[in-house]
């Protein structure tokens, strides 16, 4: 099991301290979407366009909760019952358009098409409760930051047998966090992050660590699927004005815009989407840097192997302090400016963090056969 399943789990912390996604990239998601929805679907049935989100792997619901008030029914899934317990807390003011609660289930992204109202077609699912009619299939389908732990054969025929035809299939992750110009504790954490035998390397869940290292994307079939994809591995020297970067798109819907600050795409439409390479970035402190590192899966279960007395960090009285705060000390220690500085006037140093990521958007382009 995940250490994000079990009980002992502290998804408010996880939700408190995450980074959120930024403004540009659920515009960049809306925009896609609603093109593909005016340019397929309306024309084909004006009056049964789907008007339903699927969000996967929806954790403590962030991404749901930015976007269900653009759709009429919102289903959220994930097999994690101590973050949909926190994703229900946090979303019970929020809405769909149609005035109605978001549906968190615990349910497996292997057969989505098993979820009571989201049929594939009219010889799918048959149980209670069950409604064939068109606009209950999501036209959108999301997957934040958990393709990475998903068996990705079985999930992607999954999406492709539930989702409308015409309907958006976006996908993004993002990595290990890079400290903007501070290439010294950008490498000591990454050291403590995977190869250091003290750090958290033996402690990742995999493959999917891996995976999510790599930047795996689905790999989608071009018989259903037409695409745009892009993917940013920062520099670990990457300067405060974001000249030095690696990135890359590709797919079916492009050109490439010259611009080597943006992700672009055109779509069928001629109409152009633009996201920002580095979009998944944030200012913060060392302490909200170290709040956020206590949210690793990898530490969660080091600390959950390690004996009581040894796991204590220096805040609970530990002298020794725990893995997080030899990650500190050891960044601290790469840098000339943190050397000097007391543990409080460490933890207020601002610091901007960038992450390696990427984001695939794909539009369903002909009716699969089930």
């Amino acid at each position: 099991m995940s250490m994000f399943g079990k009980a002992a789990f502290d998804a408010a912390k996880y939700a408190s301290f995450r980074p959120t996604y930024p403004p540009s990239l659920y515009s960049a998601v809306l925009t896609y979407h609603r093109q593909g929805v005016l340019s397929h679907l309306s024309q084909r049935n004006p009056g049964s366009v789907p008007d339903c989100i699927l969000d996967v792997g929806t954790g403590t619901g962030a991404v749901v909760r930015e976007l269900a008030p653009h759709f009429s029914r919102a289903v959220a899934i994930d097999t994690s019952e101590p973050m949909l317990s926190t994703a229900r807390d946090l979303s019970s003011e929020v809405t769909t358009s149609s005035g109605k609660p978001i549906e968190f289930l615990q349910h497996s992204a292997d057969f989505l098409d098993s979820i009571p109202g989201l049929s594939p077609d009219p010889t799918g699912y048959q149980g209670p409760g069950a409604d064939k009619t068109e606009p209950h299939r999501p036209s959108l389908v999301t997957c934040a930051q958990c393709f990475h732990w998903l068996n990705s054969p079985a999930f992607e025929d999954s999406v492709a047998r539930v989702i409308a035809d015409g309907g958006t299939f976006a996908t993004w992750s993002y990595k290990d966090p890079v400290i903007v110009s501070r290439p010294g504790p950008s490498s000591a954490l990454r050291s403590w992050t995977y190869s250091n035998p003290r750090g958290m390397g033996s402690h990742w869940d995999q493959p999917g660590r891996s995976r999510l290292r790599e930047l795996i994307m689905p790999q989608l079939g071009r018989d259903y699927w037409k695409y745009w994809r892009g993917s940013f591995d920062p520099d670990p020297g990457l300067p405060a004005d974001g000249s030095r970067r690696k990135g890359k798109i590709e797919g079916d819907l492009l050109p490439q815009d010259p611009s080597e600050k943006l992700f672009t795409l055109r779509d069928t439409k001629a109409r152009w989407l633009t996201l920002p390479q580095t979009w998944m970035q944030q200012k913060t402190t060392l302490g909200g840097l170290e709040a956020y590192l206590r949210t690793y899966s990898a530490f969660a279960k080091w600390k959950e192997v390690t004996p009581e007395a040894s796991r204590q960090s220096r805040a609970e009285g530990n002298e020794e302090g725990d893995m997080v705060d030899w990650i500190m000390d050891d960044m601290a220690a790469a840098e000339p400016e943190w050397k000097s500085l007391d543990p409080e006037a460490r933890a207020e140093v601002e610091v901007d963090l960038v992450w390696g990521s990427f984001v695939q958007l794909a539009r369903k382009h002909i009716k699969m056969e089930v």
